[in-house]
């Protein structure tokens, strides 16, 4: 008898973009940005390497703050920070640029 062979391999997590939860929190933060009466968009795809981003931008495009997971770790990069952020813990990273 033949071995089964199969083609479809097990979904990971985060393969392809952004989690649910990933996109909560760029969701939670982009609805507190309009509240606070800054007219953004947002923008997401995959690089090259098939890693996600995700970039706030203003309404004429030009781009406010840039999101990036990088082999697993994440990073945010932005003419208002000093150098881009690097961090394992989202929440914590996104939080950190809230503050």
């Amino acid at each position: 008898m033949g071995a089964v062979v199969s083609f479809f391999r097990p979904a990971s997590k985060n393969l392809g973009g952004w989690s649910q939860q990933e996109l909560a929190e760029f969701y939670r933060v982009e609805a507190a940005l309009i509240r606070a009466g800054l007219p953004i968009g947002s923008e997401q795809g995959l690089s090259d390497e098939a890693e996600p981003w995700f970039v706030f931008c203003r309404p004429d495009g030009d781009a406010i703050m840039h999101f990036a997971r990088i082999d697993g770790s994440y990073v945010i990069a932005s003419d208002v920070l000093d150098s881009p952020m690097w961090g394992s813990d989202f929440r914590a990273l996104i939080d950190q640029v809230a503050q």
